[in-house]
């Protein structure tokens, strides 16, 4: 498998894409060095944000899987972590609560919240390699799609540091709307695993996804469901996929730094 370290060696390579092509790229782990959902909801729960129809939404979780409410959401979204920590329940109920915990949010507020989480935490861990990667994409006419399994609006804001063009759609874990405020409903499909797939689709309409990028489990369908499949510091689940699989077209990128 070919490995790179560079946004240039990686975009001579994507040159060779007809121009137009579709790439997705995962978000967290991809684009930066951090989790965009976790700053998010530590800072939610530093703040003690979580409102009436979020708490209400964890509880529910909890009962899904088996536990009780201890009636306070903070103490019921520690609890949660905890238990996704330990590895007791799995991504589907902590991507969901990750999201569901700004229910009852403007979605103007929780635009504002997450901007500032991310010019604190996240500008700090951006791949160095990253700005010049995903704007030589661009320039080079190919078509970026952002699919995440973090929050669609915490992603968006997030990439706001990267100056990439506003057009380039952002998919991510979605709430419900209604008279602007995110509501406790989760709009399918849930953007981990196939629902990366199943969310691109309507985009890419028929034509064929050049390329991907992804770094854990949770981004290997959308890998290889691509012509052309990059690691970026990959967890084992891909490196184990890759090796398996040596004659495939698998690239690694290996950012060594983040920008500051």
């Amino acid at each position: 498998m070919q490995r790179m370290t560079s946004a240039e060696a990686l975009l001579e390579r994507l040159d060779l894409l007809s121009p137009g092509s579709w790439v997705a790229t995962d978000a967290d782990g991809t684009i930066w060095a951090t989790d965009v959902a976790e700053l998010a909801w530590q800072a939610m729960m530093a703040e003690r944000g979580i409102r009436p129809p979020g708490q209400e939404a964890l509880a529910a979780i909890l009962t899904e899987v088996g536990q009780e409410s201890r009636g306070d959401p903070h103490v019921d979204a520690q609890h949660l972590y905890d238990l996704y920590m330990q590895g007791e329940i799995g991504d589907g109920p902590i991507l969901r609560a990750m999201a569901l915990c700004f229910a009852g949010w403007a979605e103007d507020e929780a635009r504002a919240f997450m901007a500032k989480v991310a010019r604190q935490h996240v500008a700090p861990r951006i791949y160095e390699t990253s700005a010049a990667l995903y704007r030589g994409i661009l320039a080079q006419e190919h078509r970026l799609l952002v699919v995440s399994g973090s929050p669609d609006f915490v992603v968006e804001e997030s990439l706001r540091l990267l100056g990439l063009p506003e057009e380039v759609p952002v998919l991510g874990v979605k709430l419900a709307r209604e008279g602007g405020v995110l509501q406790p409903e989760i709009v399918p499909p849930i953007t981990w695993n196939a629902g990366k797939v199943e969310a691109i689709q309507p985009h890419l309409d028929g034509e064929p996804l050049a390329a991907a990028f992804g770094d854990s489990g949770g981004d290997l369908e959308l890998l290889l469901a691509a012509e052309l499949r990059i690691l970026v510091n990959p967890r084992p689940t891909l490196t184990r996929a890759a090796d398996a699989d040596p004659e495939g077209p698998w690239i690694t990128l290996a950012p060594e730094r983040v920008a500051s």
